[in-house]
C-alpha cells in the first residue's frame, strides 16, 4: 500500500510539472497563438494548486504518516485529555521553550505545581515573565545524566544539545549552557510526581535511562515523551527508552516519532 501511494505520488508530481512548464510556456511567448490563449493560464495554475490540495488530501487517507493520525485523534488536546488529575498536580516539564505546554497545563489546572525546566536563558526569562502570578518554577538549566556545561544549538523550538539534531549551521548560532544531573534535579520534587511532559529535541534518550537509572520513573504516575530523530542510531534509541519505560509503566497510546503517553502500572 505504501509503494502504491509514493508511485502514484510520483506520477502525480511529473503530470504537474508538465502542466506547469506547458503554462510557464504560454505565458512567456509572444505568438499570436500564445496570446489567444494566455487567458486559460490562470485557471490552469488553479486547476494544480487544487490537485496539489487534492493529492495530499489523498495520501493523508490512503497513507496517513503518524502526525497525521495524531492530528485526526485531536492534536495536543489528546494529550491535556489523557490525564485524570486532582485539584491541584505536580507537574514537571522538560523543555519549556516559551511555555505553549505550560500555559496549557494551568489553564486546565490552574492550581498546578509546575517545575519546568529551560536551559536557555532568554526563554528561561520569558517563562518566568509569563507565569509569575502562578505556581510555576522555572529552572534555568537542562537535565541529564550529570552536572557539566554543554552547547546549545539554537534553532527555535528545535534547538538542542546534540549537534546532530542542529540540522546544519544555525542562524541563531550556539551557546554554552548549564546541564544539572537528575539526581540534583529531582531534589525540588515532592516524592510523587502526577505528570512528566519531555519534549527535548533528543535528549530523552539520556534523560529517561538516568531517570530510570535511580529510580525515578517510578514516581511518576504519566509520563508524556516525544522521540526524536538523532541519526541511524534513533530507532535501537527509542527502543531501549521504551524498554525501561515498560519496566514501571503501561503504553497508553503512542504515535511513532510524535508523542508516546504511559501511565504507571498499578
Amino acid at each position: 500500500m505504501v509503494r502504491s501511494s509514493e508511485s502514484a505520488c510520483r506520477r502525480r508530481d511529473a503530470f504537474s510539472v508538465r502542466l506547469r512548464d506547458w503554462a510557464r510556456l504560454l505565458e512567456g511567448s509572444s505568438c499570436g497563438t500564445a496570446s489567444a490563449l494566455f487567458g486559460i493560464v490562470r485557471p490552469v495554475r488553479k486547476a494544480l494548486a487544487w490537485l496539489r490540495s487534492l493529492f495530499r488530501d489523498l495520501r493523508r487517507i490512503v497513507a496517513p504518516s503518524e502526525i497525521d493520525k495524531f492530528r485526526q485523534a485531536g492534536w495536543n488536546e489528546l494529550i491535556y485529555g489523557s490525564v485524570d488529575h486532582g485539584s491541584s498536580p505536580v507537574i514537571v516539564v522538560f523543555g519549556g521553550f516559551t511555555g505553549e505546554s505550560c500555559a496549557q497545563w494551568t489553564s486546565k489546572w490552574p492550581n498546578a505545581q509546575l517545575f519546568v525546566y529551560e536551559p536557555v536563558p532568554a526563554w528561561a526569562a520569558l517563562l518566568k515573565e509569563r507565569f509569575r502570578d502562578v505556581d510555576v518554577r522555572v529552572f534555568e538549566y537542562g537535565v541529564g545524566a550529570r552536572s557539566e556545561n554543554r552547547w546549545m544549538f539554537l534553532k527555535g523550538d528545535a534547538s538542542s544539545a546534540l549537534p546532530q539534531r542542529s540540522m546544519g549551521p544555525s542562524e541563531e548560532g550556539q551557546i554554552e549552557v548549564l546541564f544539572k544531573s537528575v539526581a540534583e534535579a529531582a531534589g525540588a520534587w515532592p516524592f510523587s510526581v502526577d505528570t512528566m511532559e519531555i519534549n527535548i529535541e533528543g535528549g530523552e534518550y539520556e534523560l529517561i535511562q538516568s531517570l530510570s537509572a535511580i529510580g525515578l520513573l517510578e514516581r511518576v504516575v504519566n509520563v508524556f515523551v516525544q522521540f526524536h530523530d538523532v541519526g541511524q542510531d534513533t530507532e535501537e534509541l527509542i527502543g531501549r527508552a521504551r524498554a525501561r519505560l515498560e519496566s514501571t509503566h503501561e503504553l497508553v497510546w503512542s504515535f511513532h516519532k510524535v508523542w508516546d503517553f504511559w501511565r504507571r502500572s498499578a
